[in-house]
């Protein structure tokens, strides 16, 4: 009877134990950490606010430091205006509006509270229409 056969699978009946032992030995009693998922946009928007504030260090976290308001979707769900609500003296009430390309949401105005008239010549005419209604747009002096 060889012996070989039986080395080799105690030798790989040692490695998986330990392989599968490692995390617990590792972290010991530690709860794996959890994340909490946020609503669609808001990545894009942390990233949109941190981006427009003077010298913030961190990204505005969502359910912390804003929450989304008034939500509303046009042209097929490609376009999205939404209202950012500070939780915390930190930012303004902004608006943003965002565009999917290539199947992917992003910020293409704003964060702000109002915006020049001329950029709703590359929107369609609904979200144009609601911005208008919201008294969003301002005219440019000429």
């Amino acid at each position: 009877m060889h012996k070989t056969p039986i080395v080799l699978t105690i030798v790989a009946i040692v490695l998986l134990t330990a392989i599968v032992s490692a995390p617990s030995i590792i972290y010991g009693s530690a709860k794996p950490a959890h994340i909490s998922t946020a609503p669609a946009l808001t990545g894009q928007i942390s990233q949109a606010l941190a981006a427009s504030s003077n010298g913030q260090l961190t990204m505005p976290t969502y359910g912390k430091d804003y929450r989304l308001e008034n939500t509303k979707y046009f042209d097929d769900n490609t376009w999205v205006v939404t209202t950012i609500k500070p939780l915390n003296n930190n930012m303004n009430r902004n608006v943003v509006v965002l565009e999917k390309q290539a199947g992917v949401f992003t910020v293409v105005l704003g964060p702000g509270s109002a915006f020049p008239r001329t950029t709703e010549l590359s929107m369609p005419g609904n979200l144009g229409e609601y911005l208008d209604s919201q008294g969003l747009f301002y005219d440019l002096a000429e």
